[in-house]
């Protein structure tokens, strides 16, 4: 760090004292990060400029300094006036390098031919524009203006032997110097255009896999939907049977009636919860369903696993905790999580074992489906209830959660899910 000499001592944050005449560390850094914070502020106002705007910023920048060179070159030959004409069609070219390529190739190319016919002058400025406009007209146009344009600005670069003798040699480097810019302006919008697409596919890839999310979704909640009517469907015809035998046990025997009437209004008030539930979910279906869903229960998963026990892969279920009666709905939902887990575990992992477990604990039900199995490392989303989007959708109406993902340090794969239930009375 180079130290400068300064008016005298001063105390630093740490308390020390830096001699008189040298600067201290912190004082340096401070100046260096505002130095790099000024530079960053006009970095940043510049990409604010729009590029059209840039390019004219740009082009008038070059063309004074061009016209300056011109005036005070030591030797320019010609017309003085034709030459700064020439000079100045070619700087000016510039400015439509992104809006107009072809065009800025042709002025640049038209100029420099005028120029070179004129006389000879070394003039830097004509140089750097025909090197922008030959690097533009190949990176901001397609393939055919690119090739027209490099064409035409290659063809006045080489004009030269009309008005002086030149060994091929020079002309082949000449013709080299320009068609640089070219392939490289080629090349990087190849890039860009690459970039472009692959960000173009990999937003459609994310639509359609949104798309398929929200279609699996409302297939799900159609599926609920119809679980939840066929169980107020229920519900609602006990009333009307319960609530007949109360009428004509009114008569004869009160008790009896009275009991009856409780049933009713405990239906009742179970088919309204019920109803509450169809509400939120419910859709038009998607498919058909012949399942029974009203005599589906936790207790019935036993027979799910049955199905499968004696094929390649034994099943196995258990129960623990008290059990105690719960919502149809809910139970309908923890069979169906189990049944969607159970077919996962099968079609994707070719386990030998599959275990189920479910636990009655205070306030939840939970859920365990595991399986020894070879699984992929992204679980299905398809299949019978639409996999682990379903699972979670039916978790999710009860305020439950839905995990999968692979076992550790075991193999295979596990499913677990926890519904809130009241607890017991």
């Amino acid at each position: 760090m180079t130290l400068r000499p300064t008016t005298g001592g001063h105390e630093t944050d740490s308390g020390s004292t830096t001699p008189p005449g040298v600067r201290s560390y912190d004082d340096a850094m401070t100046t260096h990060d505002g130095k790099a914070g000024f530079v960053e502020a006009l970095r940043g106002r510049w990409r604010r400029v729009s590029p059209g705007t840039r390019d004219a910023l740009l082009a008038g920048f070059l063309t004074v300094i061009t016209q300056i060179e011109v005036l005070t070159a030591p030797s320019v030959e010609g017309s003085l006036a034709v030459q700064s004409a020439s000079f100045a069609v070619m700087t000016i070219s510039v400015a439509f390098r992104r809006t107009n390529p072809l065009l800025a190739a042709g002025l640049v190319a038209g100029g420099l031919a005028v120029q070179t016919l004129a006389g000879e002058a070394e003039i830097t400025g004509g140089f750097i524009a025909l090197l922008i406009v030959m690097y533009s007209v190949a990176s901001y146009a397609d393939r055919t203006v690119a090739l027209v344009g490099g064409a035409m600005i290659l063809g006045s670069v080489l004009i030269y032997p009309i008005v002086e003798d030149v060994n091929f040699g020079n002309e082949v480097s000449n013709a080299v110097i320009f068609i640089g810019p070219w392939v490289l302006g080629r090349l990087i919008r190849d890039r860009e255009i690459r970039a472009i697409d692959a960000e173009a596919e990999a937003v459609r890839v994310a639509s359609d896999r949104d798309e398929q999310v929200q279609r699996a979704v409302l297939e799900e909640r159609g599926r609920i939907a119809r679980d939840m009517h066929d169980i107020v469907a229920h519900g609602v015809s006990m009333m009307v049977l319960q609530s007949g035998a109360a009428r004509q046990s009114m008569q004869t025997d009160l008790p009896s009636a009275e009991e009856l009437l409780l049933n009713v209004e405990s239906s009742g008030r179970q088919a309204l919860d019920e109803m509450h539930l169809l509400l939120e979910v419910l859709k038009a279906p998607s498919s058909s369903d012949t399942n029974a869903t009203t005599n589906l229960t936790i207790a019935t998963i036993n027979d799910l696993a049955q199905q499968t026990s004696g094929t390649a892969t034994s099943t196995h279920f258990t129960i623990d905790g008290a059990r105690r009666p719960l919502p149809p709905s809910l139970e309908i939902s923890v069979y169906r999580i189990a049944q969607e887990a159970l077919t996962n575990a099968i079609k994707h992992g070719s386990p030998s074992r599959v275990d189920i477990a479910v636990a009655y604990e205070m306030n939840a039900v939970t859920l365990r489906v595991t399986d020894n199995g070879g699984h992929p490392t992204k679980p299905a989303l398809s299949g019978a209830g639409n996999g682990l989007i379903g699972m979670r959708e039916r978790a999710e109406l009860f305020g439950g959660t839905v995990t999968a993902g692979p076992r550790s340090p075991e193999p295979g794969w596990q499913v677990a899910a926890e519904l809130p239930v009241p607890p017991p009375a």
